[in-house]
């Protein structure tokens, strides 16, 4: 595969990366214990958007790793019903959100020797999950209340990025996107057709926060809105971004 990154997509993701980056600095002011071979939450059940996926896979492409993609195969993971700006609408309106199908826990296809072959473009779903506490001893996670609202936000802003893409399981997106057809359709800012197990992104409607993180919300929010990339402010994705709130819920 020759993966052939049009002008606006190339541009999605050096915002993309932007995001990334500022995340990155940003999380470093909570404490983790995750370590390099540390993977008890490295599953199969990764969300991410069509852009994150063209990240990895030019990654990959690029590091001659597009064999890694053999081995994305599992069963009984997540599929999402609804995309993380859905499931804001319904919170906002008050709406109870549809629940997940049931799904198993399984690790990762991508982890090798317990480490991540990708580890360099590893999607926001990754980057984000770490633990203060280890993970092992207790089953799962603990994330910092205030870190957990924070991913929340950067969930809905890298969906609104990739605004004619879709969102989905990491195995149903790569898979998609392996498809030089649909990729072709996605790298001319088309919406593909629908395919099962992926929903097309959907805009913000608003921002999940509770009233105590607030603040903190919209100073991160106006950081994020002074970003600029060849010129083009990152709010032309976001025309709203500044008269946007954060929500209390």
């Amino acid at each position: 595969m020759l993966i052939k990154i049009g002008v606006m997509v190339t541009l999605k993701l050096k915002f993309l990366k932007a995001l990334y980056n500022f995340y990155d600095q940003y999380a470093q002011n909570f404490s983790s214990v995750c370590t390099p071979g540390c993977a008890t939450c490295c599953t199969h059940n990764v969300l991410i958007t069509t852009l994150e996926g063209v990240h990895i896979l030019f990654y990959s492409e690029n590091r001659g790793k597009l064999r890694l993609l053999e081995k994305l195969h599992s069963t009984n993971y997540l599929r999402p019903r609804v995309t993380p700006n859905q499931l804001a609408h319904y919170c906002i309106h008050k709406i109870e959100p549809p629940e997940d199908d049931s799904f198993i826990i399984s690790p990762c296809p991508f982890l090798t020797n317990g480490k991540c072959p990708i580890y360099e473009v590893r999607p926001f779903n990754c980057r984000s999950l770490f633990s203060e506490k280890k993970c092992h001893l207790g089953g799962e996670a603990f994330i910092h209340p205030l870190l957990l609202t924070v991913n929340m936000i950067f969930t809905q802003l890298l969906e609104q990025l990739d605004n004619s893409g879709l969102y989905g399981n990491m195995l149903d997106v790569l898979s998609f996107l392996a498809n030089e057809e649909n990729l072709a359709v996605y790298m001319k800012g088309k919406t593909p057709n629908h395919t099962p197990g992926l929903l097309p992104n959907k805009p913000l409607p608003g921002f999940l926060c509770p009233p105590e993180h607030q603040l903190e919300v919209e100073k991160i929010l106006e950081e994020i809105s002074q970003i600029e990339i060849e010129k083009t402010k990152f709010t032309q994705y976001f025309k709203k971004l500044n008269s946007l709130k954060a929500n209390n819920v």
